[in-house]
């Protein structure tokens, strides 16, 4: 569903994505209910869905992308992605901040 642009970031990408890195996005809460329904009766692993439809996100605020200041930047803004899977990206993602180095990562969430 994603392409990491620099190959850099493929390690902090995966460890902001989690649990949701082998999720399934899938357009309707219906659809997740019914492919876990099956799941169940085949006795299969648990997966998490994704609905599009009724997932709920807030929009990455404007203020904090633009206060980045060096190597730092959102995990979003390092990844392609099809524009019709945004709100499932954004709903994994959220506003995490990736930076170059551990010193400017600790600046960052340590200065006031």
């Amino acid at each position: 569903l994603i392409q990491v642009v620099e190959r850099k970031n493929n390690l902090a990408v995966t460890v902001v994505l989690g649990k949701n890195m082998d999720a399934i996005v899938v357009e309707e809460e219906s659809v997740a209910k019914e492919c876990i329904q099956f799941l169940k009766e085949q006795r299969r692993q648990t997966l998490t869905f994704i609905p599009l439809a009724s997932i709920r996100v807030k929009p990455i605020d404007s203020h904090l992308r633009h206060s980045l200041t060096g190597t730092a930047r959102l995990v979003i803004d390092v990844i392609q992605y099809n524009q019709d899977l945004e709100h499932a990206l954004l709903y994994a993602l959220g506003p995490a901040i990736i930076c170059d180095t551990h010193k400017e990562a600790k600046k960052l969430c340590f200065s006031g």
